[in-house]
Parts: C-alpha cells; sequence; structure tokens
C-alpha cells in the first residue's frame, strides 16, 4: 500500500484506454509509449479520437491537426503538409510533437 501523498506513477503504457483504465484506478504519473509509437505510424492524436494522417482524404485540408491545440505543430502545419510528410522521419517527428 502507498501514502495517499504520494503520486501514483506508472511505466510502459501502450494503449489509450490503459491510460483511462488506470487513472480510475488512481494513476497519476505515466510514462507513455503510446503517443510516439501512433505518431511514428503517422497518426495523430484529437480529442475525438484518432487521425491517420497517411489516408488521402488528409491529403487536402488545409487545417492544423486540432484547431484548439497551441502546440508548435499545429500553430504551423496543416493535415495535407503533415500527410505529404507522414511517411518520412520528419513527418513522424512532428506528428509525435503534438501527441
Amino acid at each position: 500500500h502507498l501514502p495517499a501523498d504520494k503520486p501514483r506513477y506508472l511505466m510502459g503504457v501502450g494503449f489509450a484506454v490503459d491510460l483511462v483504465v488506470c487513472s480510475a484506478l488512481g494513476v497519476d504519473m505515466y510514462d507513455c509509449v503510446f503517443p510516439s509509437r501512433t505518431g511514428r505510424f503517422g497518426t495523430a492524436l484529437v480529442p475525438s479520437g484518432q487521425l491517420h494522417l497517411r489516408q488521402g482524404s488528409f491529403a487536402e485540408q488545409k487545417i492544423p491537426i486540432d484547431e484548439d491545440c497551441g502546440c508548435y505543430v499545429c500553430k504551423n502545419y496543416t493535415r495535407a503538409a503533415l500527410h505529404h510528410v507522414s511517411n518520412d522521419h520528419v513527418g513522424c517527428q512532428l506528428i509525435t510533437y503534438h501527441n
């Protein structure tokens, strides 16, 4: 049993559902591979779920990943731009930065 006034830290969380379940169980901090792993595969995380930016439907979208996000990527890149670079290292790094 841990003292109630100490934070609970969980390492190696792999999926979004794990974050929800573990938060409900009282975990306060995470070391999570999920945002990085999904970014490497061209997937951006948004409040409503995931955007698979490698899909052709994003090729012409001139809006940021998330219009309510203030991160560097959302301020400077469109979904279309990220779609076109999502298969190279820079694109994956940008998507990971947003995630």
